[in-house]
């Protein structure tokens, strides 16, 4: 898995991610991403599936979770489980 991670996000290019919580998962101001781009924010190639499991998940502010692609290449699923 190559996933970049900052202060404000994590990307996994193109990777499946599962993130797991006992109780809670919660973003806030933060973006989780799958796609693959190039420089100009143009898809690359198909994005991964991105899954969250807890028993409270919240998403608060300005956060977001992307795994939409365009052109040819696939979107991921996006699961709240």
């Amino acid at each position: 898995l190559n996933a970049g991670s900052t202060r404000d996000g994590l990307t996994v290019a193109g990777g499946h991610l599962t993130i797991l919580a006992d109780s809670l998962i919660r973003l806030t101001n933060t973006t989780v991403s799958s796609r693959v781009v190039n420089a100009s924010g143009n898809s690359t190639a198909a994005s991964g599936n991105i899954t969250l499991t807890a028993p409270t998940i919240e998403i608060l502010g300005d956060s977001k979770i992307h795994s939409f692609a365009d052109g040819a290449f696939a979107a991921g699923d996006i699961l709240f489980d």
